[in-house]
């Protein structure tokens, strides 16, 4: 049996085709195969369905949205998505869409765009070069893209957020979100209750549910969208067919159900997350994500990962920033333990090491003189110094 890598190019563009036949037909695409008999959508409180896609509000901007996100996948899966009803497209600018997404009527999707900087001038060049390689006249979410350190950072460094009014004015883009990796619940708390932000994007996953809990709160009493990332706690080695994650985890899914099927289904399960955007980089990535798409997690299911995520969240990083907070050289933890896990985790090696590569010197793990501040302020006990030099290793 051949791998998920070990696709040929030729093979998976033969079950592509055959996958945008299949959905067009209402056919399922789990773990059954194409063509095999569907598999009812479930819908819950408040969703609508339209074919086998579930869609949710996304929070005040009345967005309904698909609850799988889609982005940046190659090419041959856009019309197999598309098809499929995914209607949200994530980080749109940073790549150019295919015709088959160009070509739709306008009203018919949704799109972020990433700001990746705090000054005006500079956000504002960004939002135009990536609204000129989209092809499209609007990008509906304008969204901040972490770069607030603190909550202050908001109010202090206001140039991005003068851009966004500027551009919303001349119809170019709608509504303003922020995705946030480090100290994530102060700064997305303190965005949410300035009542400027539209729809957050945040990490959910197993490890993360208990803390995440009072912020989704918080979104919905605000009436804010969410958006989850880190759904599946890393790349697909970690739950890929055959590895250590489906052998804990597997027996407790269901025949056919993957660890990455449970993982989204848990994401999709909390109060207050209207979608999720995961990794779409080859077919059985984006049949997972459909096969999600169509149920909540059964009560055995969701116990079965609740219980994953206990066991394995004293290696995974939160990146809630307690790190960075106590490195007298402020170098910038979080973010560098994100760029070692598109690396290691994603395979995108060239985009780790560019991000790398941009931080000053002094800021790169070389200014560390390990004094092991940072380790002793981590409140799940990680080694962040170790970890560290593993990543200037890796991404240098």
């Amino acid at each position: 049996m051949k791998s998920r890598s070990e696709i040929s190019r030729r093979e998976f563009l033969a079950r592509t085709a055959g996958a945008a036949v299949g959905v067009g037909l209402g056919l399922d695409l789990a773990r059954g195969g194409v063509g095999s008999i569907s598999t009812p959508v479930h819908a819950g409180e408040g969703e609508e369905v339209r074919g086998d896609m579930r869609y949710r509000r996304l929070g005040r901007s009345g967005a309904m949205v698909s609850v799988i996100a889609g982005g940046g996948m190659p090419q041959a899966l856009y019309p197999t998505a598309i098809e499929a009803g995914i209607n949200y497209w994530h980080k749109l600018g940073n790549w150019r869409p295919p015709e088959a997404l160009t070509s739709l009527p306008r009203e018919s999707f949704y799109c972020d765009m990433v700001i990746d900087h705090l000054e005006e001038d500079k956000a504002t060049e960004q939002f135009e070069s990536g609204l000129a390689k989209s092809g499209l006249e609007m990008i509906d979410f304008y969204k901040v893209h972490s770069l607030y350190r603190n909550p202050e950072a908001i109010k202090e460094r206001p140039g991005v957020l003068k851009a966004f009014e500027k551009l919303k004015k001349q119809g170019k883009t709608r509504w303003l979100a922020v995705s946030q990796h480090s100290n994530t619940g102060p700064v997305v708390s303190a965005c949410i209750e300035s009542g400027l932000f539209d729809a957050i994007q945040i990490s959910y996953n197993p490890a993360l549910e208990e803390e995440s809990r009072e912020l989704l709160a918080l979104a919905k009493r605000h009436d804010v969208g969410v958006i989850a990332m880190k759904a599946m706690m890393g790349g697909p080695d970690r739950w890929a067919a055959g590895g250590e994650w489906e052998k804990k985890v597997g027996p407790h899914l269901g025949d056919g159900h993957s660890v990455a099927q449970g993982l989204l289904r848990f994401a999709l399960s909390a109060e207050g997350i209207a979608a999720a955007v995961p990794k779409l980089a080859n077919f059985d990535q984006l049949t997972d994500a459909l096969a999600a798409a169509k149920r909540p997690p059964t009560a055995r299911e969701m116990s079965a990962l609740t219980a994953f995520g206990r066991a394995v969240g004293a290696s995974y990083c939160r990146m809630c920033g307690r790190c960075e907070e106590a490195c007298p050289k402020g170098i910038p933890l979080a973010d560098i333990f994100r760029y070692h896990m598109y690396w290691r985790d994603y395979g995108e090696m060239e985009y780790a090491s560019h991000l790398y590569a941009g931080l000053a010197r002094e800021r790169s793990a070389v200014g560390c003189d390990d004094c092991g501040r940072c380790q002793r302020a981590c409140p799940h006990g990680r080694q962040v110094a170790s970890l560290l030099r593993e990543a200037h290793t890796t991404l240098a």
